[in-house]
């Protein structure tokens, strides 16, 4: 493979300061809109307000920041750095970054020898060797713009027309524009952007290949193909010689439609990941270090389907994360470095080039309540739906953002951090459309921590009179019946035994006893199980049981003084236990919901 030798290389040269190149990796969300990313060493993310924050290696991606630690490996910045304002989403490449702020302009900085940050600045061929191409603070590219996603050392963007422009190294046809070159042709460099398609809705660039999404779901891919990352299988339009003369690489220079009905993508260094329509997450591309999570070490040039349910995944130089549509975060491929932050699980060890490395080739659960995810090189970062940024794996150059020290740094551990730490309490915005779940209460699923009714159905169940409508329901605006409402009554009175039965009540069902004893107490004198509780009919059995205390009448507009049941309805409004539907309504004829009635009971007898 055209880059895993260099990759391995640089992987045991990590205490001298280098490091595995790899990409943005965007999280793979079809709207384009990135909160978090994940570069090589660096990691940032939005805030609510619009700030962009970033931590990791100074290099070339934090602009003009200097960094809080600086060894002879270079400056880091250890903890999170404000960079820019308005922002709305962000992409990490390899050492360049951009960010699209609210009005829609594009920024873009860092190294650009091959013209990634695409304002025109590259080292061009024959030219003065030592022309400036570090572009440090951020420049203008242009207008417009819906989504951006950074490559290893391109970038490309989709305009909100639908158009796609590429720039940067064009060396293994990742710019679609029809041209590639060998490894050190910098002839194929872009310095500037140039539409290569129409009808896009959202763009991914990995190690060497890119994927977008066009409006109508069908997937587009081109760039590098020799090892099934854009699942075409592993071919393309051109045959491309290897600068060493061992190998040759298919690339595909010009975009090729792969597959429909897609909502996003995200690529890897050599993989893809594809979320359908219908929720089912497929992948394609190299396997070696169980990137694909199909339990194999066999890379795949179609897709495959590995799992269901998935809301969004994102890949990183050889692992891969998903978020399931319940919040759980999934994880799998290569754990050197503990880059999966699963505490060290793997089950299965390759060996490669003389190294032995520990893979998981079966996604793993490793987080909750997940909003959004992030893989980078060789760490993890993950934002919580309570806003909370949480990172894992590889610190070497403090892209954890845990303040890491110089200490540590020379000690130059290998392990990693094992199991994510949080780094910023709340401060992260949460993807468009991705809302924290309300909190429950009793165990039920829908009975939020806010809803008007949340404390009569804690007291409701702690006190037995009801238990919902299963172990995880309660049903609060299903209709209640007259055989619930009486059944509710009796357990709240204490479920007295009923001294005889009623020829009106059917013996043997849940309600029987507590309908006798409502014919005794004298609610009713008829009975249907099923016929809906009106809000007067409630009132009036509350009035009875209290003793039919007299009360001052309410003004309600729909309660006529001589009704049977306005007593009733006055003496509730001067306990409590309803403010009617409106300041001059009632409604005694509209039927109650559980939520209702468990409410009603609880003020009349709770409070």
């Amino acid at each position: 493979m055209k880059k895993r030798l260099l990759a391995l290389v640089l992987s045991l040269g990590l205490c001298l300061g280098m490091t595995v190149p790899a990409s943005a990796y965007d999280m793979g969300y079809s709207g384009g809109r990135q909160l978090l990313t994940s570069g090589n060493s660096n990691t940032a993310f939005v805030k609510p307000d619009g700030t962009l924050w970033a931590f990791g290696s100074v290099g070339y991606l934090l602009g003009n920041i200097s960094g809080n630690l600086s060894t002879i490996f270079g400056s880091f910045q250890t903890t999170p750095v404000k960079l820019m304002d308005h922002v709305t989403s962000a992409s990490i490449g390899l050492d360049h970054m951009a960010a699209i702020q609210a009005d829609g302009s594009l920024w873009v900085w860092g190294n650009s020898f091959d013209g990634q940050v695409g304002n025109g600045v590259g080292w061009v061929p024959y030219s003065d060797m030592d022309q400036e191409t570090i572009v440090s603070s951020p420049v203008k590219i242009m207008d417009n713009v819906a989504d951006v996603s950074c490559g290893d050392n391109y970038t490309a963007a989709v305009k909100t027309d639908g158009t796609v422009w590429t720039w940067g190294n064009g060396d293994y046809g990742q710019l679609g524009n029809g041209d590639c070159g060998v490894p050190t042709d910098k002839e194929t460099m872009q310095s500037r952007p140039v539409k290569i398609m129409d009808g896009a809705k959202t763009v991914a660039c990995g190690g060497s290949h890119t994927a977008a999404i066009k409006t109508d779901g069908s997937l587009w891919m081109w760039g590098y193909a020799s090892s099934g990352e854009l699942g075409n299988g592993g071919t393309g339009n051109t045959i491309h010689p290897s600068s060493d003369d061992y190998n040759t690489y298919y690339c595909q220079t010009v975009p090729v439609k792969i597959i429909d009905n897609v909502a996003a993508v995200s690529c890897g260094e050599y993989h893809t990941a594809v979320i359908k329509t219908d929720g089912s997450l497929w992948m394609f591309g190299s396997n070696s270090l169980g990137q694909l999570g199909d339990g194999t070490l066999e890379s795949k040039i179609r897709p495959v389907k590995i799992m269901d349910n998935v809301r969004a995944v994102s890949c990183g130089s050889d692992f891969t994360a998903a978020i399931k549509t319940d919040n759980t975060l999934w994880i799998w491929g290569s754990n050197e470095f503990s880059r999966l932050g699963n505490n060290g699980v793997t089950n299965a060890e390759v060996s490669m080039d003389g190294l032995r490395l520990p893979v998981q080739t079966t996604p793993m659960n490793i987080l909750n309540n997940v909003a959004a995810v992030s893989c980078g090189g060789q760490h993890g970062a993950a934002v919580l739906m309570d806003g909370s940024l949480w990172t894992w794996g590889s610190d070497m150059r403090g892209q954890l953002g845990r303040g890491i020290t110089d200490e540590q740094v020379w000690y130059c551990d290998f392990r990693g951090v094992s199991t994510p730490v949080k780094v910023v309490d709340g401060g992260a915005a949460l993807p468009e459309g991705v809302e924290p779940p309300v909190p429950t209460v009793g165990g039920f699923s829908d009975v939020p921590e806010t809803a008007y009714y949340a404390d009569a159905v804690l007291w409701a169940v702690e006190n037995g009179i009801t238990s919902g409508t299963t172990a995880t329901t309660f049903g609060p605006d299903a209709t209640c019946t007259t055989a619930q409402i009486l059944t509710f009554l009796w357990r709240a009175n204490g479920s007295p035994a009923p001294t005889g039965s009623n020829a009106a009540v059917p013996a043997g069902q849940y309600y029987s006893d507590a309908v006798n004893w409502a014919f005794e107490q004298g609610l009713t004198d008829t009975f249907n199980a099923d016929t809906p509780a009106t809000r007067a009919a409630t009132m009036t059995y509350l009035w009875i049981l209290a003793g039919k205390p007299a009360a001052e009448a309410a003004a309600f507009t729909d309660v006529p003084p001589g009704a049977e049941y306005a007593q009733a309805v006055a003496w509730a409004v001067e306990k409590g236990v309803t403010a009617g539907t409106s300041s001059t309504t009632f409604s005694p004829d509209n039927t109650c919901t559980r939520a209702q009635i468990v409410t009603f009971l609880y003020r009349d007898f709770a409070k």
